[in-house]
């Protein structure tokens, strides 16, 4: 999502319709193909799938996208998989954690290039830089 707008200042819920309607309520209609075409591309995967889980429990939680980058605490984490295991290794949802953990270190690249290509195809509409 960081590449269509500025989650830091546009506070959103992380679910795709709450996300459509902020774009849309933000006047940004042409990254609305964009966000749709990578969030197929998410969907598609199982850790793609399981990002999209933990992003449901951050919202059921009060979380907004753009309170905390992801990508860049999941790098900071040496061994994060690990460190999962460690801290949640008696809860149920540890194997949904592991797998979205995955995600952000073998998909996020390919995702991202795979909906900029898919766009593309698709006639260009808009830009998803």
């Amino acid at each position: 999502m960081e590449r269509l707008v500025d989650v830091g200042a546009t506070p959103l819920a992380p679910t795709h319709d709450l996300i459509v309607e902020t774009l849309q309520e933000s006047e940004l209609d042409e990254l609305v193909p964009c966000f749709k075409v990578a969030w197929e591309a998410l969907r598609s995967t199982r850790n793609g799938r399981a990002v999209i889980k933990v992003c449901e429990a951050a919202r059921d939680g009060g979380v907004m996208l753009g309170w905390y980058n992801v990508s860049e605490m999941a790098a900071s984490v040496p061994d994060l998989k690990s460190a999962l295991r460690k801290e949640y290794a008696d809860e149920a949802y540890l194997p949904v954690l592991l797998a979205a953990a995955d995600y952000y270190f073998r998909y996020l690249d390919s995702t991202a290039d795979a909906a900029a290509a898919a766009a593309a195809a698709a006639g260009g509409a808009g830009s998803c830089e």
